[in-house]
């Protein structure tokens, strides 16, 4: 469901419209209605699916709207053990994230990497945590018509990822460690789910400022 020009304004772009005049009207109309296209065509997408027989563990984050479920953010652990995740957004952008068993931890958005890290490997010798981000800017994406492409699906309570303020969190856990807390400091923790099927566990969190 498309919101409100000057919903938008206030709750995507932080804009007060009480301050714009005629000329900026113009702009930022322009910008809502191509905002609105780009989102009827993301959301007219099929959710990623996945073919029998494959190994990797998948886990997504959906957003319900008047349409029913869309997805808005997806992690997947390969059969190998690294681990990746997914923002399901237009295909020429295609941004990701990935952690790759020698401990690489790298973005790529249109192709490019940026902020390349080296972190622990992913072998026996895992210990403690690593925190992989806080992930805005979320929407009811693309539609999620068979869950059972996905081992699971956590469904963001209403509103907890509308506007500006809701993260999805994303943290990899030696087994029985709890993410580091700092990471959290002044959020307020509506969902969360920990995936045990390897080492390290991967922790799925949604939370609000």
């Amino acid at each position: 469901m498309d919101v409100t020009y000057e919903q938008w304004l206030r709750d995507v772009q932080a804009v007060d419209i009480e301050k714009l005049g005629d000329k900026d009207h113009v702009f930022w109309r322009q910008q809502y209605d191509e905002a609105m296209r780009r989102g009827k065509a993301w959301r007219e997408q099929a959710a990623p699916s996945r073919r029998s027989g494959h190994k990797d563990r998948r886990y997504a984050v959906a957003i319900e709207d008047d349409l029913g479920l869309g997805l808005t953010f997806w992690i997947k652990r390969s059969a190998r053990g690294e681990v990746f995740l997914f923002y399901p957004r237009e295909s020429s952008m295609d941004p990701h994230a990935s952690y790759h068993l020698d401990g690489t931890y790298h973005n790529k958005i249109y192709g490019m990497k940026t902020a390349s890290q080296q972190r622990q490997p992913l072998d026996g010798g895992f210990r403690g945590s690593e925190h992989l981000g806080m992930f805005g800017g979320h929407g009811a994406g693309p539609r999620m018509r068979d869950l059972s492409h996905f081992d699971d699906v956590i469904v963001a309570p209403p509103d907890s990822l509308s506007g500006r303020s809701g993260r999805i969190l994303v943290d990899l856990v030696a087994p029985g460690e709890s993410p580091a807390p700092h990471h959290r400091e002044g959020l307020s923790i509506v969902a969360e789910r920990v995936y045990q099927d390897a080492s390290p566990w991967i922790v799925v969190a949604i939370a609000a400022r």
